[in-house]
């Protein structure tokens, strides 16, 4: 007899272990409350546009976990990869940086890029024993060991803010565990016919081995019966039963909502309750009428605008008058701030949470098309511009055309005649990805912060039988669909206990 499984939610963990199981003897049933399947990960179409909701690059694509769970379902070649080469490039402060070629250009002394090229030659010898250490040691207090130039800390937390789009203290271990892997496996990647690619193969490889997969049916709650999972309920009250039941709807969503409250001690609630998201992002994604890049990716780094922050917030960030009449005079230049004034000191502060930059600090900005052509139609391309944002009004000003237009206003700096040939933009705020995902609409998930990683990451495993939580909240390590991936191959060799 089979064990039968129902899941919630059709993301990359969802859709992975649902993928996993199926293949290994269980009877897997998935529900999707959208039309679309893969919650961040999915695409839409717009005049022959592919347009994703969230992710925009795989760290590494086949080689990493997201290629592993299609290699265990026997399906090694149902997601076709794109690896992202050559390499993106940098735009720094108006300049075009090739790493590690260019790195000249960032103006380190020459102790400084010194310490600076050995903290990357030192991610790659760290033992398993050192980064375990590492993993609640603050990210920028570990670039500290290394050089306190300023530059340097910015040029970690644009990698941070890529990576794991969080505003807290990034862990260091989890910083280096990313790194050392794409450096080893150097096949970051885009999906042929985006990002949906990904659940889509995965979806596809439960029906084939006999399970189902229904959209557009949300589940209403998790039914519990002395204190054991026995099955979930639909918006139309029908009771599906079920030996196992795996919600990809998050830790908060899942333990305060589809199962309540009073199932569950008020300790672990809290705990539940005290967790805390990644940051969101807004994407602006734009149509062109031709093609005006052949790059495949610009990493966008740019501190103009610190010079008018300074001058609204100086006396807030704690810096000398006559340094803010230097800097707002132009006495001294951008690259000369950047080494007299901490970044994340500014970024951190209150005063600081209101202020929208005229270009938005930094932006991850892939050409898709150039990526993968089927995202556009034939001469024509597709830009995607994304950074981080407030979620709510706590966390700062939620002006999402302001932010839309900080970011465009980044772009216009990569790819100065970009103007004339733009057909329209797609905005894509927090909001958007609340309706596909939830969770207020951030990023990734519960963030990969000194606090919440490692021994505390959430569990996947609730205090109520036969109930786990898959996706990234629950993952140990990766970035983004990685960290998903994870968790759904970790509940995977769990689950296979029971057979």
């Amino acid at each position: 007899m089979k064990l039968k499984v129902n899941i919630i939610g059709s993301g990359v963990g969802g859709s992975g272990v649902g993928a996993l199981l199926q293949h290994s003897g269980f009877d897997v049933t998935l529900f999707e409350k959208n039309s679309l399947i893969g919650g961040r990960l999915s695409t839409f179409e717009r005049e022959g546009f592919k347009l994703d909701v969230g992710c925009h690059l795989i760290a590494n694509s086949d080689k990493g976990r997201l290629g592993k769970i299609a290699q265990i379902i026997e399906k090694p070649n149902s997601i076709k990869w794109n690896y992202c080469r050559p390499l993106p490039k940098f735009h720094f402060n108006g300049q075009i940086i090739k790493f590690p070629r260019d790195v000249g250009k960032l103006n380190f002394s020459s102790k400084d890029l010194g310490n600076f090229i050995k903290l990357y030659s030192d991610v790659l010898k760290f033992s398993d024993k050192e980064i375990e250490k590492l993993m609640y040691v603050p990210i920028d207090e570990f670039v500290g060991r290394y050089t306190d130039d300023p530059k340097a800390q910015a040029l970690i937390s644009y990698f941070c803010g890529l990576y794991f789009v969080t505003q807290q203290a990034t862990s260091t271990g989890e910083f280096i565990i990313c790194q050392k892997e794409m450096m080893q496996n150097r096949s970051s990647g885009y999906p042929t016919g985006g990002c949906i690619a990904i659940p889509s193969a995965y979806c596809d490889a439960i029906i084939q081995d006999k399970g189902k997969v229904k959209t557009e049916i949300k589940v209403k709650k998790i039914i519990v019966e002395s204190n054991k999972a026995t099955g979930v309920e639909l918006e139309d009250g029908k009771f599906i039963e079920s030996d196992i039941v795996i919600s990809n709807a998050g830790i908060k969503a899942t333990t305060l909502n589809l199962v309540g409250e009073k199932y569950f001690s008020k300790e672990f609630v809290q705990k539940v309750k005290d967790y805390t998201f990644s940051a969101a992002t807004l994407m602006v994604k734009v149509a062109l009428d031709e093609k005006i890049s052949e790059e495949n990716m610009f990493m966008y780094v740019n501190f103009d605008d610190l010079p008018r922050a300074v001058e609204q917030f100086g006396k807030e960030f704690g810096i000398d008058q006559e340094l803010v009449s230097k800097i707002i005079s132009g006495e001294i230049s951008t690259n000369e701030v950047m080494s007299k004034i901490s970044l994340g000191e500014i970024l951190k502060s209150e005063a600081f949470k209101n202020y929208i930059p005229e270009k938005h600090y930094m932006i991850m900005v892939p050409v898709v098309s150039n990526l993968d052509p089927t995202s556009a139609p034939e001469g024509k391309q597709l830009i995607f511009g994304g950074s981080g944002v407030p979620a709510n009004p706590s966390e700062g000003n939620c002006d999402y055309d302001k932010w839309a237009d900080s970011i465009y206003n980044g772009l216009l700096d990569i790819f100065p005649n970009m103007e004339e040939h733009v057909m329209w933009k797609e905005i894509t705020t927090p909001a958007e990805i609340e309706k596909f995902a939830g969770q207020g609409g951030n990023v990734i998930g519960i963030g990969q912060t000194v606090d919440q990683v490692g021994k505390f990451r959430p569990p996947m495993e609730l205090p109520i039988e036969n109930l786990y939580v898959v996706g990234a909240d629950t993952g140990m390590h990766g970035i983004g669909a990685e960290l998903a991936a994870d968790s759904a191959l970790l509940l995977y060799e769990k689950l296979m206990k029971k057979l």
